[in-house]
């Protein structure tokens, strides 16, 4: 778990402004990473079928807190895009027979702290995914 979590902290570096947010970021993604193991933990050793899928659907959920991080100026505001499409998975959806077990988290095009880091970023990633919309 703790390569995972340094993993998408590597990733993310450029994104997560000084030491205090990098921690806290590293921190609460350890805890999430940790309620999914005890999620999944169940799972794997169930007599039902269970079925994880991890390319986000338009019905996916969002975590608000994507939205709610970062203020947008008027110039990011005006480019936040019209439909918004499924630039990640979060968190996969989770069936144990028919029960849904996890909706599905995924981040989204049209989220703030997406289009406030597509305005300023300078990795090519980002380059490709502002030319792409």
């Amino acid at each position: 778990m703790e390569s995972t979590v340094a993993e998408v902290v590597g990733i993310l570096d450029p994104l997560l402004f000084g030491p205090e947010t990098r921690e806290s970021f590293q921190s609460e993604l350890g805890q999430l990473l940790g309620e999914a193991v005890k999620l999944w933990r169940p799972v794997q050793r169930s007599a039902m079928k269970g079925v994880v899928e991890n390319d986000p659907e338009p019905d996916w959920n969002e975590y608000k807190e994507y939205d709610t991080a970062v203020g947008l100026t008027a110039e990011q505001a005006s480019n936040v895009p019209a439909e918004s499409d499924a630039i990640m998975s979060l968190f996969p959806r989770v069936f144990i027979g028919h029960d849904v077990i996890c909706p599905g988290y995924a981040l989204w095009s049209s989220q703030n702290t997406v289009v406030a880091a597509a305005r300023i970023s300078t990795s090519p990633f980002q380059i490709i995914y502002v030319v792409g919309t």
